[in-house]
């Protein structure tokens, strides 16, 4: 019965026993310590039922775990071993899971002779007789299993993304990101299918563009305000695209709300505040705007 009880304590943490045992009053130091608290195990008879239950579930829980990773159905008979026939099935186990190097790396050289170190069979031989070393063996095949599934699902899920076919919406989404442009009348950035690429001399009503308070920096095409950068110079002409906004309000012989014509120009930004970020734009600026609108792109 004692070897039984020890190997029951040897598989259940600390936690375990006082859970199990909830209707028995531990002291501090029991609580605190496992050797006092094992030793107050030993000496309550009435726990000892509790102790070996316990201990038993945990074994079979253990084993079927096991068993389903290496794709072994438990068999009833197994189910049915006393405690330790279970601890000593799921330690060959174990045993079988690990290297020799993996067995000396887990528990340490320190724990066994230089003439057990020379052989397999020496090591197994030594830790049969160590019930710290058979939970430790236990452990450490339980944490090489997991590993080993957890890398073979970062593998596979590895292969599915490199392997996942690009639709061709989103192909031509990325591509037109890429490739964004400026529109010349309201300075606006936009997607290339988005705009229109026009030559400057047929925009229809180019007198609404005419900006309302005239400024010796300004540079009018044709008398009309527009974003200098966006103007592109092709075949003795100028050229600059319109987004659909500000096209469509031209034609409707209507200033865009958004054009630089409708008192929104402000010259060339400064390094000083062309730097700035949001937040801090926001803490200099005279007057503050009811919102933001921030266009965000996906990373390709």
């Amino acid at each position: 019965m004692s070897m039984e009880l020890d190997d029951a304590l040897a598989q259940l943490t600390m936690n375990n026993i006082i859970a199990i045992c909830k209707d028995k009053e531990f002291s501090r130091s029991q609580k605190r310590k496992r050797s006092d608290l094992l030793d107050a195990v030993h000496h309550s008879a009435d726990l000892h039922p509790l102790v070996l239950e316990a201990a038993h579930e945990k074994s079979i829980n253990r084993i079927e775990a096991v068993s389903k990773q290496s794709a072994q159905p438990l068999s009833t008979h197994e189910k049915t071993l006393p405690s330790s026939s279970l601890h000593l099935s799921m330690l060959d186990h174990a045993l079988k899971q690990l290297t020799v190097q993996e067995i000396l790396t887990a528990a340490g050289t320190s724990k066994f002779s230089r003439l057990e170190r020379q052989n397999r069979s020496g090591l197994i031989d030594a830790i049969r007789r160590s019930a710290e070393l058979q939970a430790v063996m236990i452990s450490s095949a339980e944490n090489k299993i997991k590993q080993t599934r957890e890398e073979e699902e970062k593998v596979l899920k590895r292969s599915c993304l490199q392997h996942k076919p690009e639709s061709a919406d989103e192909s031509v989404f990325l591509e037109e990101v890429n490739s964004s442009v400026v529109c010349v009348v309201c300075a606006g950035e936009f997607c290339e299918s988005e705009t229109t690429d026009i030559p400057l001399h047929n925009i229809r009503n180019k007198e609404v563009l005419k900006p309302y308070q005239s400024h010796p920096r300004q540079n009018l095409v044709d008398g009309m305000l527009l974003y200098d950068q966006a103007v592109e110079n092709k075949d003795d002409s100028q050229y600059g695209r319109l987004c659909r906004s500000c096209l469509d309000e031209v034609n409707a012989n209507k200033t865009p709300v958004l054009a630089l014509a409708n008192n929104l120009w402000v010259g060339d930004v400064p390094d000083e505040l062309a730097m700035l970020t949001l937040p801090e734009c926001i803490l200099v600026a005279l007057s503050y705007p009811a919102a933001y609108i921030v266009k965000l792109y996906p990373k390709k």
